[in-house]
């Protein structure tokens, strides 16, 4: 590729980064959001200790990563032995958009919401209510039963996701994800506020948006039909740090969602990266075998 070629849909200082940093690092990784290059970063240290990363790239949005990759592609052809990966969002691609995705292994769907949804550890969260509450380890998640309130809201919360979902497909123009959570949490205790997810129908019909029943289940089986019945995948894992933060406080622990993310992020559970691990070391054995 042409290194003087005008990338209009990302900015020139990090395709000039790109071009700096492709040929001194085993693996060029792309993802989509602007200042969550540190997130990836920490955890690919901990999740491939054995690759020298010293740059990751940032896209500015799935469809400018989509973009990237059709004009970069998946591998530099002058240094074969360095592949490009793109890391995307779940968001509900597999359920609504999956005939526009990219078939390609070196370019990954999470299969969550985003990144965040993979955060939630249990025993990290004890481990951080210990030293707040300067208790031991048992007596920590007995009193904070941390197991209970991500069951709960998972439960709880999977009806406003299939809601989302379900917008974002017959009605796009719908603000979904960027409602402020707080239209369903409850700040007191981290779970649904009371009539939450009534009030939310009553005010989308008032607008002139009535959910058809059998569209919405229509959704729901191709969801079931991908992802089994761990809802965990449908929901957007900031919106999960949110409630936990409040849930938190309602136990007596004072604690804001950056404090969350960095205590998850640098103790990441390698188990709940499972799927992404596989897919990069998918790509880097394939590699190997054409070198």
């Amino acid at each position: 590729m042409d290194e003087t070629i005008d990338l209009q849909y990302t900015d020139d200082a990090e395709i000039n980064r790109y071009f700096f940093y492709k040929d001194s690092q085993e693996v060029n990784f792309f993802v989509e959001d602007k200042n969550k290059e540190y997130i990836y970063e920490i955890l690919f240290e901990q999740l491939f200790p054995d690759l020298e990363i010293k740059a990751i790239f940032t896209c500015g949005g799935k469809p400018a990563m989509e973009k990237l990759f059709y004009e970069l592609g998946d591998k530099d052809n002058d240094n074969l032995s360095n592949p490009n990966i793109y890391i995307a969002d779940g968001d509900f691609d597999r359920i609504i958009f999956f005939d526009r995705m990219i078939k390609h292994s070196h370019f990954i769907y999470l299969d969550s919401y985003n990144v965040e949804s993979y955060f939630f550890d249990e025993k990290i969260c004890v481990k951080l209510a210990m030293l707040k509450l300067e208790k031991c380890f048992k007596e920590t998640q007995q009193k904070i039963k941390i197991a209970d309130w991500y069951k709960k809201i998972i439960n709880e919360t999977k009806e406003l996701f299939f809601i989302y979902c379900y917008l974002q497909t017959y009605h796009p123009g719908i603000k979904t994800i960027g409602n402020s959570p707080y239209i369903f949490i409850d700040p007191k205790t981290g779970f649904e506020k009371e009539g939450a997810i009534t009030h939310y129908k009553e005010t989308l019909s008032k607008s002139g948006i009535v959910l058809n029943d059998t569209k919405m289940e229509e959704l729901k089986q191709k969801y079931f039909s991908v992802y089994g019945t761990e809802y965990w995948h449908l929901i957007c894992g900031k919106f999960i740090l949110i409630s936990l933060m409040h849930y938190l406080k309602s136990k007596g622990i004072s604690v804001n969602t950056d404090e969350l993310k960095r205590i998850f992020i640098i103790n990441a559970n390698e188990k709940r990266y499972d799927y992404l691990i596989k897919r990069v070391n998918d790509v880097l054995n394939e590699q190997n075998d054409a070198i």
